[in-house]
């Protein structure tokens, strides 16, 4: 049966959409045309569909007569301009707002370099930080560990890699969640972050340590400041690399003994091996403690002793005499003293390396303690007629974290305690490093005096409290540290080991235990390699039984 209206409102409903298209495809030729910033108002325009006659009222039961199709108009030429208001918030945390050129520095993968500077400081960059700044543009890298109560920025600064308390949260280091904050011992993370970039050599100072000339000697190296390469015992020094140390050469004088006069006709390998088997029966004062300073003619007068020197010797009587080595390198040679390390006075007996540890004295106000402060002269200066001193194996010396170059040998020896004061904090390292840097064939150096201390205002009453543990237990730590002995057979458990027993002794807390741990736990993790205990081979029964029937 054919439904006469029955395809008529389809083929007005089919009209109405023609003319949508046809508005919409005018819409799009004229953008194609006009690809100018033209935005087309869109607005609806009500179509009317009328019933066709003679439809079927059933279909169109209540509808209304007619009915609108809302068609959109597209009016291109008539633009409405985009007014850039802001129409949205956006909820995306902003990760850059504060960002000062120095901390960019370190946000971008920074440069490996060989050599290294660090500083922790809570004081805005003084004139000695500004010149180790000038020092990045001779090959150096520098980087300054901030605290809690220290400045927000070194912006003013060269070069430096100002690691933020920020910063320092996002580093992945096992030792971050144990240092605490407002403490020297911040100054860790700096090590670390050096070793992490490559470091060879790092320059350990302080912010009030300003070095007299644009320079940052170091023996062993193949140039004083420029040089690439440096002499350790993970590289060693070759002829041509020594032979160029130029006017920045240093030449270590390795033993200390008594005044010549005392000799009374020995030979002087007798000589030397009574005096050493004497240090080693008595554990005297002359076995275990050596004041540096005096060796270095200080201006102030021969009573003057490094901080943390034991105060029951600063008494003794210092008429030792300096046994001079050459610069020459001798892979052959022994680094303890005794007959075959020694010579009689004004010859050459060599070492193979420089040394690990390498202290520069600092003139005008040197390292000192609060009793030489409020007791002693100052200003002092030292001499440079000793160019080097190398303090030998047995023989204990305080040394600072103000002005010391360490090679990589001695990177492990860096750490600094946080459960003891600041002032405390770098002799108690020197003193722990010292005892296991001879198991390793390594030592400390004393250099000529290479920056000036300019101190800022100290309150000496409050430094004497303190240093209050540097009084009262430095000399049971050197007493301990002679006697202490290792059986372990890597310098890894060897470390571990004498942090335990300070613990268990009262020279440090636990915390500084668990911080040992972590940070070798984190040298490993930055691929450190530690070195080897120079300690003999020792031959198995069944090698000595093969070797005797093969006789």
């Amino acid at each position: 049966m054919r439904r006469s209206g029955a395809g008529a409102p389809r083929r007005s409903f089919n009209s109405a959409t023609r003319l949508l298209l046809s508005h919409l495809a005018g819409a799009l030729l004229r953008a194609a045309l006009f690809p100018s910033p033209i935005f087309f108002s869109l607005s609806a325009t009500a179509v009317p569909v009328h019933p066709p006659t003679g439809a079927s009222d059933t279909q169109h039961s209540g509808a209304t007569s007619s009915t609108s199709i809302h068609v959109i108009d597209l009016k291109g030429v008539s633009g409405k301009r985009f007014s850039g208001d802001r129409i949205r918030t956006s909820n995306v945390p902003l990760n850059f707002q504060g960002v000062r050129q120095s901390d960019l520095r370190h946000e971008r993968e920074h440069k490996n370099c060989a050599k290294w500077i660090v500083v922790t400081s809570i004081f805005p960059p003084s004139d000695a930080v500004r010149k180790l700044g000038e020092m990045t543009k001779k090959g150096w890298c520098f980087v300054v560990v901030a605290d809690q109560n220290g400045p927000k920025d070194y912006d003013d600064v060269e070069g430096v890699v100002y690691l933020t308390v920020e910063q320092q949260k996002r580093l992945h280091y096992h030792i971050i969640d144990i240092l605490p904050w407002r403490h020297f011992g911040r100054k860790n993370i700096g090590f670390l972050y050096a070793i992490e970039h490559g470091a060879q050599v790092i320059y350990d100072t302080d912010d009030d340590n300003r070095i007299k000339e644009l320079d940052i000697p170091i023996w062993g190296s193949s140039s004083s400041a420029g040089a690439s390469t440096v002499a350790t015992s993970q590289t060693p020094t070759t002829e041509s690399s020594s032979s160029t140390l130029g006017a920045k050469e240093y030449v270590p004088l390795m033993t200390y003994t008594p005044d010549p006069a005392s000799r009374r006709g020995n030979s002087a390998e007798e000589y030397y091996t009574n005096v050493i088997e004497t240090f080693q029966k008595t554990g005297g004062a002359a076995g275990r403690v050596v004041n540096t300073y005096l060796d270095f003619q200080p201006s102030c007068g021969l009573r003057i002793w490094p901080r943390g020197y034991p105060l029951d010797h600063i008494n003794d009587v210092h008429d030792s005499i300096l046994i001079p080595y050459n610069s020459s390198m001798s892979s052959t040679s022994s680094s303890s003293p005794g007959p075959q390390a020694t010579r009689a006075a004004g010859s050459t007996a060599t070492r193979n390396k420089p040394p690990a540890v390498q202290q520069f004295l600092a003139d005008e106000d040197p390292d000192v303690d609060a009793i030489y402060r409020l007791t002693g002269k100052l200003p002092c200066r030292f001499e440079e007629k000793n160019k080097g001193i190398v303090v030998p194996k047995g023989k204990f010396t305080p040394y600072n974290a103000q002005c010391v170059v360490n090679l990589q040998p001695a990177f492990w020896a860096l750490l600094l305690p946080v459960t003891v004061n600041g002032r405390v904090s770098d002799i108690w390292r020197s003193y722990i490093a010292q005892k296991l840097l001879w198991d390793i064939d390594e030592h400390v150096a004393f250099m000529p005096a290479h920056v000036v201390h300019d101190r800022v205002f100290h309150d000496y009453l409050k430094d004497f409290q303190s240093e209050s543990d540097l009084y009262l237990k430095s000399a049971a730590l050197v007493k301990f540290l002679s006697q202490w002995t290792s059986a372990a057979p890597t310098l890894v458990e060897r470390i571990e080991q004498l942090w335990s027993e300070l613990y268990e002794r009262g020279f440090i807390e636990v915390t500084d235990l668990k911080l040992a741990q972590a940070w070798i736990r984190d040298l490993l993790a930055l691929g450190y390699r530690f070195p080897d205990l120079q300690i003999p081979k020792i031959l198995s029964r069944e090698h000595l039984a093969a070797h005797h029937a093969e006789l």
